[in-house]
């Protein structure tokens, strides 16, 4: 027995559903991981999540041939648009459950965005720090600096990152870097 239009659609916001938690799943891992200095299980994770985004992207294609089959509703250009045309109330829960569906991709994909970008200040700052610390030249800026004065920078590069982490993620307790920054320019 086949299944009729509907049902196909709530069979893949199952699979949408079950691919989103294990993309977060992976996000948290990732943080996690990051959040520890554990490189090599972030590595693992993004091999991880690269795989999970392509089982994403052909739900994506299946996505599109449900809009584009034979026996879809005529009206509408996106699945909720589809079910809400047919005026039944069994085709509007899903298509309220399509919006909902929404949402929490459109959550997975905000938090996604934010650890890569998360990562790729990380990795800036880590070079930088190194080039502070290692006394390099950088283009034709003189870096004659103290080992004191290279202490609080340091510092406050560290700080200005957990404000920033902090946006991303509630769990950083601000209240506590606050004396160890008032200690820092008290040094300088």
């Amino acid at each position: 027995m086949s299944l009729d239009w509907t049902q196909r659609v709530s069979s893949y916001l199952d699979e949408l559903i079950t691919a989103t938690e294990s993309i977060d799943l992976v996000l948290d891992e990732i943080q996690i991981a990051t959040r520890n200095v554990q490189t090599d299980k972030i590595n693992t994770f993004t091999q991880q999540l690269s795989v999970l985004i392509d089982d994403l992207a052909e739900l994506v294609n299946k996505r599109e041939a449900l809009l584009l089959n034979e026996d879809a509703p005529e009206h509408g250009a996106t699945l909720t648009d589809k079910l809400y045309s047919t005026h039944n109330i069994d085709d509007a829960r899903i298509a309220k459950r399509c919006q909902k569906v929404s949402s929490a991709v459109e959550m997975t994909h905000t938090r996604a965005v934010s650890l890569f970008v998360c990562h790729y200040h990380l990795t800036s700052l880590s070079n930088d720090i190194v080039r502070l610390l290692s006394m390099l030249p950088h283009a034709s800026i003189d870096y004659k600096i103290n080992a004191l004065q290279l202490a609080v920078v340091y510092v406050l590069i560290l700080a200005v990152l957990l404000i920033w982490w902090h946006k991303i993620t509630p769990s950083v307790k601000i209240k506590k870097l606050k004396p160890r920054l008032a200690r820092a320019k008290q040094i300088q």
